[in-house]
């Protein structure tokens, strides 16, 4: 059976394991990044590797990767361009890491939402004629396509959904979906509301939960912006298949609902199905390790 080394790097954490082309995984090993320099950022990646290695004892031609990095990559040459929390910009990552595994057979690389996505796609057993959307609710938002196990990006950026323009400040200035709809927007719109430095999204929730009039309003707000970016993407590309997933929504997949309440008067009638097709990931924290095994198995060089 195929596997690969799986990488999924953070900026607080990366995790590695062998992951065989069923999906199942092994030898998984998960370390603190050391974010602080580009060096100590790569060595934490190779301790990671190192262990897998060890632990799975595996020989030297039986090395490949699969990896997935925050932000801008350069698949093609596998350099890591731009990322918001790793300090690797412009770092060329393939090449460092043919000259610490110099028998390494294989490496393929691309953003870790991409690298998610793909193992959705998988996951959800879908024909090579549909298309999945990975929608991400976290410190960002962001989206990937994969159409027929392939990656849709058109010139660099297709998809981008937390680009999407939906409001304007007070000076008549764009706010992008993504300036306040991310994880990060949702907390600093509860403190401000609120008026109060220490509430963060976890509480957020609670009091929404609770029925507390101003989470009621603030989530409300939320749901419908998010149920903007859905519509975008629905009437772009109708995919077969929405999957939801970073921390806001995993943490609480149950605000799907009100997404959905959203987003249905949005739809015309020949539209109403998507709303079946719209799902949150149940591959909770795997879907990147599972997504970058599955792109150093079946692509890459």
């Amino acid at each position: 059976m195929k596997k690969t080394i799986g990488i999924d790097i953070g900026g607080t954490k990366i995790a590695a394991g062998i992951v065989y082309e069923n999906g199942e995984m092994e030898h998984v090993t998960v370390i603190t990044s050391d974010s602080e320099s580009r060096e100590g950022m790569f060595e934490s990646l190779t301790q990671a590797v190192d262990q897998v290695i060890e632990s799975a004892d595996l020989a030297d031609s039986e090395i490949s990767f699969g990896i997935g990095v925050p932000g801008l990559v350069d698949s093609e040459n596998g350099i890591a361009i731009f990322q918001n929390n790793l300090p690797w910009e412009n770092f060329p990552l393939k090449e460092r890491l043919l000259e610490k595994y110099p028998n390494c057979q294989k490496i393929s690389m691309n953003n870790d939402v991409y690298q998610a996505a793909l193992a959705e796609w998988y996951s959800a057993n879908l024909t090579q004629k549909d298309t999945l959307v990975f929608f991400t609710l976290s410190t960002g938002v962001s989206t990937a396509i994969v159409r027929g196990g392939e990656f849709l990006k058109g010139a660099g950026f297709a998809g981008e959904v937390g680009l999407l323009p939906i409001a304007k400040n007070e000076k008549g200035d764009w706010i992008r979906m993504e300036q306040l709809t991310s994880g990060n927007a949702l907390a600093d719109n509860a403190r401000t509301s609120y008026n109060d430095g220490m509430i963060d999204g976890e509480e957020l929730f609670a009091r929404y939960y609770k029925k507390d009039s101003l989470a009621i309003s603030i989530i409300d707000e939320w749901a419908e912006r998010i149920s903007l970016g859905l519509y975008t993407v629905i009437a772009m590309l109708d995919p077969e298949k929405i999957v939801l997933g970073g921390s806001v929504i995993q943490k609480n997949p149950k605000i799907l609902i009100l997404i959905k309440e959203k987003l249905k008067p949005l739809l015309i009638e020949v539209q109403k199905d998507s709303l079946e097709r719209i799902t949150v990931t149940e591959l909770n924290n795997q879907a990147g390790l599972l997504g970058a095994g599955f792109s150093g198995i079946n692509q890459g060089e």
